[in-house]
């Protein structure tokens, strides 16, 4: 297994964020190491089935009063910290970060060049995030979620009944598979800003991991619509699938059996 390459080079190089330099060198140690190759592979499937469970919403157009919001943003304005936000290694690249030989660029700290248009991809998750609850509930329903928890209420219900890709009330799901204890497990993000991963256990749905939405590789910034789901929660994914994601036809096979 290559360790030069570590999952936050790995996943820049997967959103074609590295300059042609850094790029070479992820192919390079593609060709010669294939358990990576197979990690790059199935990092960009769990992207595509995010992407294609959240582009319902991502396709709709953003409301004038947002836009217009973010074009009146002042311009000198940084907004967070401008330092480069760091992420652990994933288990697939344990000991990546000491070996790595050219560090990736501070994108999160280029990008706060360009305050007006991370402005707008604030609002626009935002604005997502308003068009997942029901209407004429601003706050929608309580969702018991917490980390090492078993969830309750509208969460627990989502899990059990809701499609990836589909709305219901203030909780939304993204993918579902198999862990290598062959649990059933799914991802969600929630309308208070938070997502994470819930596998099932006994017959309930046990909270893995609970993440707050915006924290990202690269700080939140225009990565936003591509990838609905934090960092995080893909290398938690990544940790535990066994094999693939469920299609829809999966979904509703391992619905019916109640997700067992």
């Amino acid at each position: 297994m290559n360790t030069t390459i570590d999952a936050l080079t790995l996943q820049a190089y997967a959103d074609g964020e590295l300059d042609a330099a850094q790029a070479a060198q992820v192919e390079a140690a593609l060709r010669s190491d294939p358990q990576l190759a197979q990690a790059l592979e199935r990092l960009r499937s769990l992207q595509a089935r995010l992407r294609a469970g959240f582009a319902p919403v991502l396709d709709e157009a953003v409301p004038a009063r947002l836009l217009a919001a973010a074009r009146a943003r002042p311009t000198g304005a940084p907004g967070k910290d401008d330092a480069v936000a760091t992420l652990p290694p994933s288990p697939i690249h344990a000991t990546a970060q000491a070996s790595r030989p050219t560090p990736l660029r501070p994108r999160a700290r280029r990008r706060w060049a360009l305050p007006a248009a991370l402005a707008a991809a604030l609002l626009l998750g935002l604005w997502i995030a308003q068009r997942q609850l029901p209407q004429g509930d601003a706050h929608g329903p309580t969702v018991a979620a917490a980390q090492g928890s078993v969830a309750e209420g509208a969460l627990a219900q989502a899990l059990t009944q809701q499609l990836s890709g589909q709305s219901q009330g203030s909780v939304r799901i993204g993918l579902s598979f198999r862990d290598r204890d062959g649990h059933y497990c799914r991802t969600f993000a929630l309308s208070n800003a938070n997502a994470g991963l819930a596998c099932q256990r006994n017959g309930a749905w046990r909270v893995e991991l609970l993440v707050p939405a915006g924290e990202r590789e690269d700080g939140g910034g225009m990565r936003m619509a591509a990838s609905p789901m934090p960092a995080a929660v893909l290398q938690a994914v990544d940790a535990r699938i066994a094999g693939e994601a469920l299609d829809a036809d999966g979904e509703q096979r391992a619905r019916a059996r109640g997700w067992r």
